[in-house]
């Protein structure tokens, strides 16, 4: 009889500990996790040099490069504005 009151005792404390969704380390950690992630990924773009597209002489040239295919084509340019801003429109728009 003594064995199963320190076992409800040991469930009691568990209970206390854990509280009803998890660990209470565990839902301290999962507040922190998007912040986790965030640093991780900026880490990972730092480190593997991604971020070297973003340069100014890269943006101009890359700026450059778009304005002179919009001028070669005028008509698909407009087609493809108009399609990207309406994929846009209908994805936000609730129904």
């Amino acid at each position: 009889m003594r064995s199963d009151s320190r076992g409800e005792a040991v469930q009691f404390a568990l209970s206390i500990v854990t509280g009803p969704i998890g660990p209470i380390f565990m839902r301290r950690f999962r507040s922190f996790l998007p912040l986790v992630v965030l640093i991780a990924v900026g880490i990972a773009l730092l480190s593997t040099g991604v971020l070297n597209r973003f340069r100014p002489d890269t943006l101009a040239a890359e700026q450059a490069s778009l304005q002179l295919q919009i001028a070669a084509h005028p008509v698909i340019a407009a087609l493809l504005q108009i399609g990207v801003i309406t994929l846009s429109i209908s994805t936000v728009t609730p129904t």
